[in-house]
């Protein structure tokens, strides 16, 4: 859905198609888009390595704010990241499910798996909080 979504609204932003998600013993796998480029944190730990260890003078100084500018640019780029992803409308009608449309699968359930469909988040909510299934 974000796949999409992203490309129809020309955004900056990518996020790989998923073709398919797999379970072959207790290994899990997801077949997707590969997306060239760094992640965030190897660009973060990138720049810790290449900043220059000081002595001070004022070509230190501007190594220094070069360093702090590239963080902060990372660092945006990972906010638009997240603010494009946040924007995406739900589809009405859609419901909490795993991406395969089966069952929410998560530590919190037991057997990791939750006991029913959810209609809607108001529904685990009340089951997370209550214990009460909805």
């Amino acid at each position: 859905m974000a796949y999409r979504e992203l490309i129809r609204r020309d955004s900056l932003v990518r996020a790989p198609a998923v073709y398919y998600a797999f379970q072959c013993n207790y290994t899990k796998y997801i077949v997707m888009d590969h997306i060239l480029g760094k992640t965030a944190e190897d660009a973060l730990n990138e720049l810790s390595r290449c900043q220059a260890k000081g002595s001070g003078d004022e070509a230190q100084k501007t190594k220094q704010d070069n360093h702090q500018e590239d963080i902060t640019t990372i660092l945006e780029k990972v906010a638009l990241g997240l603010s494009e992803l946040h924007s995406i409308p739900i589809p009405s009608g859609a419901r909490p499910a795993a991406v395969s449309g089966g069952p929410i699968r998560q530590y919190l359930f037991d057997g990791h798996e939750a006991p029913i469909h959810y209609e809607n988040v108001g529904d685990i909510e009340m089951h997370l909080h209550t214990g009460y299934f909805p």
